[in-house]
């Protein structure tokens, strides 16, 4: 007789309210899996998913279905949470925007503490016209980093655009800032590219949020492609 199937423990919060036109992402996506308090891997799929926009009303009901990698041992599980969704209110803040952004450049230091060499790249940073939540603002996959490069082809030059995963993010509410820490100093040598996406603030940044950095990493600025 076959044995039965074992069933995962899915973890998944009933997210805070949003307002009327975020979309979701990972605020209200955030469901894990477990089987004995030990991480099960598998794939999660939510229902609405990712990006979608819910209208206005209480307790919007979200599934999500994760189905495990190991299909021999385990079987699907799924799970439901609620969520409210606000109006929009005419006397709404107004929207965020990134209002400045720089190359950062900091001195290694010696055994004493003390600076030594030449100043290398170090990271970015983007100051926001208004406080956000610091744990979106330092959630790394609101950020995407590449370098990037030119080819010559029959059509004329193209710019491919090269990953970079290795970067941490920190936010400082006094300034309203979020700086991204590069793993690998001195990087960029032929130029790169910095997007902001909208979950940063939870779906409302607007205005410029893709930025140029130039060779070297010696300046940053709005993308002009």
């Amino acid at each position: 007789m076959r044995q039965a199937l074992c069933a995962a423990s899915v973890a998944w919060a009933a997210p805070a309210s949003i307002i009327a036109g975020t979309a979701l992402g990972a605020g209200q996506l955030d469901a894990s899996a477990s089987f004995n308090g030990a991480p099960l891997a598998g794939v999660l799929t939510y229902s609405p998913a990712a990006g979608s926009i819910l209208p206005v009303g209480s307790a919007q009901i979200l599934t999500v279905t994760f189905t495990p990698a190991e299909s021999t041992d385990y079987r699907p599980v799924t799970s439901s949470v609620t969520i409210d969704v606000l109006p929009q209110t005419t006397t709404s803040t107004p929207p965020v925007t990134i209002v400045g952004e720089v190359p950062v450049f900091r001195r290694k230091l010696n055994r004493r503490g003390k600076p030594v060499g030449r100043p290398v790249l170090t990271g970015f940073t983007m100051q926001f016209s208004a406080s956000i939540g610091a744990s979106s603002a330092m959630t790394t996959s609101n950020y995407v980093l590449d370098t990037v490069t030119s080819k010559r082809t029959k059509r004329g030059v193209s710019r491919i655009l090269h990953p970079v995963n290795g970067f941490s993010v920190t936010y400082e509410p006094a300034s309203d800032s979020a700086t991204i820490d590069v793993v690998r100093p001195n990087a960029f040598r032929t130029g790169g590219q910095l997007t902001v996406l909208p979950g940063v603030d939870g779906g409302g940044l607007v205005g410029t949020t893709v930025f140029s950095i130039a060779r070297g990493g010696r300046s940053l600025g709005p993308s002009r492609a």
